[in-house]
């Protein structure tokens, strides 16, 4: 069985190589690519400009390129990260409920 963290594993390392990267302004297509790797798509748009798309689960990045291949903008960033405190809260829950059943034992045998 996969847990959540295992799933999103590749799109937690492509968030971080993207935030490696820091201030886009003057990177071209091959800074890009040399530290995040190669897209998933690539679509030709008008005026000569190139949309790039990066996606692993949990993470999806769309960059524009113009005919240059110099960045031009973020179309689309999407990261969703692992909930940190989603197993722990229903361990809690079940800690708490064993912790009850003791004490109602303890209190049972007392009287």
């Amino acid at each position: 069985m996969f847990s959540d963290t295992s799933i999103v594993s590749p799109g937690r390392g492509l968030h971080a190589r993207f935030k490696s990267l820091g201030d886009m302004s003057g990177k071209t297509l091959d800074d890009v690519i040399s530290v995040v790797g190669p897209p998933s798509s690539s679509s030709s748009i008008p005026f000569g400009h190139t949309l790039l798309q990066w996606q692993e689960t949990g993470c999806h990045v769309a960059l524009l390129f113009d005919r240059n291949n110099q960045f031009v903008s973020v179309r689309h960033a999407e990261y969703e990260p692992t909930p940190a405190h989603k197993g722990n809260f229903l361990r809690l829950v079940i800690g708490l409920g064993a912790i009850l059943v003791l004490l109602a034992a303890i209190v049972g045998l007392r009287r």
